[in-house]
């Protein structure tokens, strides 16, 4: 909902004279302050909002970042920064009818924050225009709003506005506008006018199809889709304010909205590859909305995340801003938040602000723009805002991150060898292109697929996968006793064999005095994982097992897509586990079923361990972050 202080400031705005108004966006227009785009995106925007206009029956002039007349409509990108004047704030759009206008914030149209999501620094291989789905999500929004100006010019806005009030008409007009985006988008499709720049940046490659063979109606039909699908996923973790969870008395949550749009184009579909997947597509959106049933709250950040622990009572996130174009002036903050304000409580998800703690500026070169004070801060610590060193970790993920360093004082895996601290305080590494030496002299195998260096016991060992010359794959556990190849051994009391399935090593962890091992199976009609406990003075035993998405990790018939297995120790009772493009799901001790946390575990996400089972999914550049108590289980909703 819309804080007063921003209902006041709008109602302020829509009760100026229009004529004023007017003026001062269209000033802002001429100076290049709003409606300013490069020629190759206003060329593609302009090509969008035409074609779009047509097949929702606007009748008369349409102009794309020119400016506001009182004879025709308009349609601007607009800066938050004005959003006194436009209405429009970040993330948003909204339909004015005192001017007859759309505004759009420009981060819709151009959201260069998505290509860094995950990655670490500030740059990309890849650029936004690369990404098809946020042409096709600008689609959805621009023929969103263009249904409410059809259908009787109230004003209205995709995520949020403050003139409508909160009844249930409203929110009719709203699922009534989804619809209406939906059948201007098949129809533009099926009328075989798409324009050129729209013809390759679209969603339906998200989907896994290339598009060949669909007829039109299908094409429009997979092209709202994979927006959909796509877009929910990018928005948990994107600069926009609203996350897929977010909803309003006037507007269902962006996930209801996708079920929605599935559920319009599914039934009129006719091409038997696109009808087959529709069932995906809505478990995949079920598994993103796991998140909601959980007892939760979102984080949400000024500038993208570098890095985050948790240290003396409190969460501690260092940020750093994104440079753009020209400018090298980093901007970098510590935000820091006692864990005791972070309560979460069972029902909706709620969101809490954050403020910054400490902030330093630094300006760089254009060879190197990127400032390293917030790295600097957690490697060393900060007295003077009272971040404390990082303490020592004896457990392999000391992080607690699917992808963790480790911090000296634990195991580390340099990639080449294991290193270790020995009794004496020594620092001891062995290679492991020794023990495979050694191992196939020995045993005679032709490989060995090494998991992640943990304590065992009172010693060190590493969960591995054999393979002997009939190409049997078993799990071994490879057990340390000294700081040479050759004063290691294979414990003959740990073993599971491979079977049917294959053994994701990655994801193998001791925990609770017993190895657990994941093993992926191929089955009809879905390919699952199982999670194996492997005793060491008695036979092995199913304990879990769920499903693997089509269309992520479970992307071909063949299974080979799936990424890699993960396992998070959180607790004596709690253990997180997961595929990269799959799910999150909770194994407790006591064997009770996995529940499912989060989806989609995409590559980069990160857990950090907030203790008294809490934890916070995060991505580096992210500017989202979500704390949720996995110890109080998840709520059954009806």
């Amino acid at each position: 909902m819309l804080s007063c202080a921003t209902l006041v400031v709008w109602l302020a705005t829509v009760s100026a004279p229009a004529d004023h108004r007017r003026a001062q966006i269209n000033a802002l227009i001429r100076s290049g302050a709003i409606g300013h785009l490069d020629a190759a995106l206003q060329k593609r925007f302009a090509a969008q909002v035409l074609w779009l206009a047509k097949h929702a029956g606007v009748k008369g002039l349409v102009s794309v970042n020119g400016e506001i007349r009182r004879d025709r409509l308009t349609v601007l990108s607009t800066d938050p920064k004005f959003k006194s004047l436009t209405g429009c704030g970040s993330g948003n759009a909204l339909f004015d009818p005192a001017l007859d206008a759309i505004f759009l914030d420009e981060s819709l149209v151009r959201p260069i924050d998505l290509p860094l999501l995950g990655s670490k620094g500030a740059y990309s291989m890849s650029n936004v225009d690369t990404f098809g789905f946020v042409v096709s999500y600008i689609n959805f929004v621009l023929a969103h709003e263009l249904g409410h100006r059809q259908s009787g010019r109230k004003a209205a806005g995709f995520f949020s506005y403050g003139v409508n009030s909160g009844s249930a008409r409203t929110l009719a007009q709203e699922q009534s506008a989804d619809r209406f985006a939906v059948s201007t988008i098949v129809k533009g499709y099926v009328a075989g006018d798409v324009p050129e720049a729209l013809k390759k940046a679209n969603a339906v490659s998200a989907l896994g199809l290339t598009g060949g063979g669909l007829s039109q109606s299908d094409r429009g039909a997979a092209d709202i889709l994979g927006a959909m699908v796509v877009m929910s996923k990018a928005l948990l973790f994107s600069s926009s304010p609203y996350s897929p969870y977010y909803f309003n008395a006037n507007h269902p949550s962006f996930l209801e909205r996708a079920r929605d749009a599935l559920s319009s184009v599914d039934g009129p579909l006719t091409d038997q590859a696109l009808w087959a997947k529709a069932p995906a597509f809505r478990e995949d959106l079920a598994r993103t909305a796991s998140l909601s049933h959980w007892p939760s709250i979102e984080l949400y950040f000024p500038e993208p995340l570098v890095l985050v622990d948790a240290r003396a009572g409190a969460l501690w996130v260092g940020t750093r801003a994104i440079p753009v174009g020209g400018e090298y002036e980093i901007s970098e903050h510590l935000y820091r938040l006692p864990l005791d304000s972070l309560a979460v409580h069972s029902g909706s998800l709620r969101r809490q602000s954050v403020i910054a703690v400490a902030m330093a500026s630094s300006r760089k070169a254009a060879d190197s723009p990127l400032g390293d004070w917030v790295e600097a801060a957690f490697a060393r610590g900060d007295e003077k805002v009272g971040l404390p060193p990082p303490e020592p970790s004896d457990q392999p993920i000391s992080e607690r991150g699917f992808r963790a360093r480790t911090k000296w004082g634990g195991l580390a895996y340099t990639g080449l060898e294991w290193v270790w601290p020995s009794d004496g305080g020594q620092e001891v590494r062995v290679a492991e292109a020794d023990v495979k030496r050694e191992a196939a002299l020995k045993w005679h195998y032709l490989d060995m697929e090494f998991g992640r260096f943990q304590r065992f016991k009172n010693g060190v060992a590493v969960p591995v996968v054999t393979s002997d010359s009939s190409k049997k794959k078993s799990f071994r556990l490879v057990r340390f006793s000294g700081p040479a190849a050759s004063q290691w051994s294979l414990d003959p009391s740990y073993s599971l064999d491979a079977g049917e399935g294959e053994i994701d090593i990655s994801g193998a962890v001791f925990w609770n005095g017993l190895w657990w091992v994941p093993r992926r199976v191929r089955a009809k009609p879905l390919n699952r994982w199982e999670m194996w406990r492997v005793r060491g003075d008695g036979p092995s035993e199913l304990a879990f097992s769920e499903p693997l998405m089509h269309g992520d990790a479970n992307s071909n018939a063949d299974g080979e897509d799936v990424g890699q297995a993960n396992s998070v120790l959180m607790s004596r009772d709690l253990l997180l586990f997961g595929y990269d493009q799959d799910s999150i799901y909770v194994l407790r001790q006591d064997g009770r079923k996995s529940q499912l946390l989060f989806h989609p575990a995409e590559k980069g996400l990160k857990v950090s361990d907030l203790g008294e089972g809490k934890v916070l999914l995060w991505m580096e550049n992210a500017r989202k972050g979500y704390v949720i108590d996995a110890s109080a289980g998840r709520a059954t909703l009806e």
